[in-house]
């Protein structure tokens, strides 16, 4: 047996190596965008040459609902565009203390056969544990609450909605993220009509993908798929243009 067991061992140590050789890196793609011709004009073809080494493209005319400034990636930028944020402050808590503890006094005056008064003491050190804690939705802390309050429901989610101050960002634009058109990485040509007059920023943006990310919460702790959890690199170019009335 212990004739096999070395070269086991070693065919053990050797996989990292392999597989750390064969890792892919995202490097920074080189491209280039330009507008062919000088004078273009509404409702004629603005055609655009591409050039690179890029993996992905894609492009945004500039236009309405075509603005890169307006695009997911650009007004995210890594963030959650919608990303709930609750939390108590000291200071709320303060605020809070009289009126709770008021409200407890009267509910546990009245108690029915078979319930269990709120222990006001406990409470309130569950929501001095709860100060700075940030909550990604209101539904956690109501929760906690209302386990130790159950005969006090209301007064519970009253807490949450009337104290707890909201961190949220709401990052989305109205009418929604500006989109942009996919291009084929080997037939790298496009062309587009612009309906109206005026001035467009033109941008192109080129990504190199690299291999899945197999460490980090991108994939042990949430392994929904996501950019997140591959290398890239990206590159964005930008060209001004002016339509005219023909």
């Amino acid at each position: 047996m212990r004739y096999i067991v070395k070269p086991i061992l070693s065919l053990v140590i050797l996989a990292p190596i392999l597989f750390a050789g064969c890792e892919k890196v995202a490097i920074a793609p080189k491209v280039n965008l330009e507008v062919v011709g000088t004078t273009h004009m509404v409702d004629s073809m603005v055609h655009f040459k591409i050039t690179g080494n890029a993996e992905t493209y894609v492009i945004y005319t500039g236009d309405t609902d075509h603005e890169f400034a307006k695009s997911y990636l650009a007004v995210v930028n890594g963030s959650n565009p919608d990303l709930e944020k609750v939390v108590l402050s000291q200071d709320s808590l303060e605020i809070l203390t009289p009126w709770l503890a008021l409200r407890i006094n009267n509910r546990n005056a009245i108690l029915q056969e078979g319930e269990e008064p709120v222990d006001e003491a406990a409470v309130l050190a569950a929501l001095s544990r709860m100060v700075g804690k940030v909550y990604s939705n209101k539904e956690i802390p109501r929760f906690e609450l209302t386990k130790l309050m159950p005969i006090m429901r209301s007064a519970a989610l009253e807490i949450v909605d009337n104290y707890f101050e909201d961190h949220s960002t709401y990052l989305t634009p109205e009418g929604g993220f500006s989109t942009g058109v996919a291009i084929d990485r080997y037939h790298r040509s496009f062309s587009y009509a612009y309906s109206q007059p005026g001035k467009y920023t033109v941008t192109l943006v080129a990504t190199n993908v690299g291999d899945k990310k197999y460490s980090g919460s991108g994939y042990i702790q949430d392994r929904t798929s996501s950019a997140s959890e591959y290398g890239y690199n990206r590159v964005v170019k930008s060209v001004e243009i002016e339509i005219i009335e023909p």
